[in-house]
């Protein structure tokens, strides 16, 4: 729809291949009316970021949290307990209380005792939808759940380009990719080939092994990558 008249654009819906119906047109413009367009406040967006961030170390060490983009983050807790399903949620409850307490922002926790992929995944593909807005995916939820999602860019790493290159070489799902051989995905890929068939595996050694100047350059990168982009 035209931002100024919130109006429905035929010609871009045609564009894109979207129905053009009157039924379609009066429900877009419908919610085209209820929609807010606010502009980008990045200096608040970085505020409330560091607020949770002060919130985190409440939970964990400053070497131990790892920021992933303004919205996002990781946290390392090498507490043996954890490793318990059950602890580590009443664990991830307590952090969405205390954010919530200082932010007033509901939050979603993907959690795993296994390493940071599955818990992004999880974050991405199952806590959005829980009631609770926590999902804890581990091993032996590889086969059950990160093989079984339904797109190829449901997957950490995957976008449409991506995609279109691992369906050219007869990789449609999540599945085939782990069942792949591993010298064809490098030779389509090259190394980024590899990681691809150990994500998919559920194997991921990423952010817990960074020294201290790569997490500075990680956590100035991700504010300037969040600036350009608004």
């Amino acid at each position: 729809f035209d931002l100024k008249t919130r109006k429905f654009n035929s010609y871009v819906a045609k564009k894109q291949g979207l129905p053009t119906d009157p039924a379609f047109i009066a429900s877009i413009e419908s919610w085209a009316k209820r929609t807010l367009i606010v502009p980008p406040r990045m200096n608040a967006y970085i505020q409330v970021n560091m607020e949770i961030q002060k919130v985190f170390q409440e939970f964990a060490a400053p070497d131990d949290i790892f920021p992933y983009s303004i919205d996002e983050g990781f946290i390392d807790i090498p507490d043996p307990s954890l490793s318990r399903k059950e602890k580590l949620d009443l664990l991830s409850a307590r952090i969405q209380k205390r954010i919530w307490q200082e932010t007033g922002i509901y939050s979603t926790i993907g959690l795993s005792n296994a390493n940071p992929l599955l818990a992004k995944l999880a974050l991405d593909n199952e806590a959005k939808h829980c009631r609770n807005m926590r999902s804890n995916w581990s091993y032996e939820d590889v086969e059950s759940k990160v093989w079984k999602l339904p797109q190829l860019t449901d997957f950490w790493g995957i976008g449409r380009r991506t995609e279109k290159r691992l369906q050219k070489i007869g990789i449609t799902s999540i599945a085939e990719l782990a069942q792949a051989h591993p010298d064809l995905l490098k030779k389509e890929f090259g190394v980024m080939g590899l990681q691809l068939w150990f994500h998919a595996h559920g194997i991921d050694e990423s952010v817990a092994a960074m020294t201290e100047q790569e997490k500075a350059l990680l956590r100035s990168l991700v504010l300037m990558e969040g600036a350009s982009r608004i």
